[in-house]
C-alpha cells in the first residue's frame, strides 16, 4: 500500500513538473519570437528604405479615413468611383509599424491614401509598383505572398516558424 502512494506521488510531482517546464517553455517561446519579430521589422524597414523610392508626403492629397485594415477594397473602390485613376503597391511605416499598404492616385498624379486618410501625415510611404485593373481580384493574395517572401528573405528560423504557425492558427 506505501509502495502505491509513494508511485501516486512521484506521477503526480511528475506532471506538475511537466506542466511547469511547458508553461515555462512556451512563455520563453512567445519572448523569443516578439525579439525576433523586432530584429524582423527592423531588417525589412532597412531593406524597404534601400530597395523602395519614398513618396514625398507634400505630393498627397486628404483622402478618406476608414481605418478598417482593408485598403485593398479601399483603394479599388475609389477607381470604381472615379475618385482615383490608379492603384499603387506600397510599404508604409506608421505607428512603429511596417506593412504593405495600397493607395490610389488620380489624373493630377496627387497621391491619395483612402485607409488611413488624414494620418497620411504621420506615415512613410515607399512606392513598390502600379496595379493594373486585371490584378484587382488578386491584391489580398499578394499581401500574403509578399509577406511570406519577406519572412523567407529576411527572418531567421524561429520567427519563420513562428510565422508559419500564427499563420496557420488563423486559417
Amino acid at each position: 500500500m506505501m509502495g502505491d502512494l509513494s508511485q501516486i506521488a512521484t506521477s503526480n510531482l511528475a506532471f506538475i513538473v511537466g506542466v511547469v517546464l511547458c508553461f515555462v517553455f512556451i512563455k520563453s517561446y512567445r519572448f523569443i519570437a516578439k525579439k525576433q519579430f523586432n530584429k524582423f521589422k527592423l531588417r525589412l524597414y532597412r531593406y524597404v528604405i534601400a530597395n523602395y523610392t519614398s513618396i514625398d508626403k507634400e505630393e498627397f492629397i486628404l483622402g478618406e479615413c476608414r481605418w478598417n485594415h482593408k485598403c485593398h477594397y479601399n483603394s479599388i473602390q475609389a477607381i470604381k468611383e472615379d475618385k482615383a485613376s490608379k492603384v499603387l503597391m506600397c510599404y508604409v511605416m506608421i505607428d512603429n509599424q511596417i506593412f504593405l499598404h495600397y493607395i490610389n492616385q488620380d489624373n493630377k498624379g496627387k497621391y491619395i491614401d483612402n485607409t488611413f486618410g488624414w494620418r497620411f501625415e504621420h506615415a512613410e510611404y515607399y512606392f513598390i509598383r502600379e496595379i493594373v485593373s486585371s490584378e484587382y481580384k488578386l491584391l489580398p493574395s499578394y499581401i500574403t505572398t509578399l509577406n511570406n517572401a519577406h519572412i523567407k528573405l529576411l527572418g531567421r528560423i524561429p520567427f519563420r516558424q513562428y510565422c508559419i504557425k500564427e499563420q496557420n492558427n488563423n486559417k
